[in-house]
């Protein structure tokens, strides 16, 4: 099996890295030891990816020590604006957790998407806008709870977008323009909108 060998420079920056969050209180000593021993042990550039991507301003580490990597044969690749790019997507497994109560949320930028997030939001708002996201090859789960609050999604145009959510006393939108992409992503969102919202947008890279 051919591997993704991360070389030490980005192993010291992943280390670095994990040691400025854990100084600035973002990841408890426990966490901070344990994703330093596996960024010892990493095997895979996507290995080291997935110790930082669900932490602040992580997307400038993650582009350093993936630019250098060569998709691996059989490795997933990435989609980034409906185009393929190698050696960048999330860990495969990985998911996210958004929480808006009393308050709100955002989950946008150029970021590399999980497979799974799950987006909670009780009298306040989320939004998760996939626009610059570097989507995995397979499918991505959304799933979305929205109790007196609600949910935006914007998702990039030439990407599949298929909805299971429903609404009580509340409204969970159907995508407009969504149209079928032969071999593109999926992206999957289901859930509830209970005396909420959830509203999906297919929209271009920015608009």
């Amino acid at each position: 099996m051919v591997r993704e060998n991360p070389d030490e420079q980005a192993r010291e920056e992943v280390i670095e890295y994990l040691s400025t969050q854990y100084s600035n209180d973002v990841i408890d000593e426990t966490e901070f030891e344990r994703r330093v021993e596996l960024a010892h042990s990493a095997e895979r550039v996507n290995s080291l990816v997935s110790l930082v991507v669900d932490l602040p301003e992580s997307q400038a580490l993650i582009n350093r020590i993936t630019a250098p990597a060569v998709r691996a044969a059989g490795a997933p690749a990435a989609v980034v604006r409906g185009q393929l790019q190698s050696g960048t997507a999330a860990e495969p497994g990985s998911s996210r957790t958004l929480i808006a109560f009393f308050s709100g949320t955002d989950m946008s930028g150029d970021f590399a998407m999980p497979e799974s997030v799950n987006s909670l939001a009780i009298f306040g708002g989320a939004r998760i806008d996939l626009r610059d996201a570097i989507l995995p090859a397979g499918d991505v789960h959304i799933r979305v709870v929205a109790c007196f609050g609600g949910t935006d999604i914007i998702v990039p145009e030439g990407i599949n977008v298929e909805t299971r959510g429903v609404g009580i006393f509340g409204g969970f939108s159907q995508p407009k323009r969504a149209r079928h992409y032969p071999n593109a992503p999926r992206i999957i969102i289901d859930g509830v909108a209970f005396f909420g919202g959830v509203d999906i947008k297919i929209a271009h890279s920015r608009e």
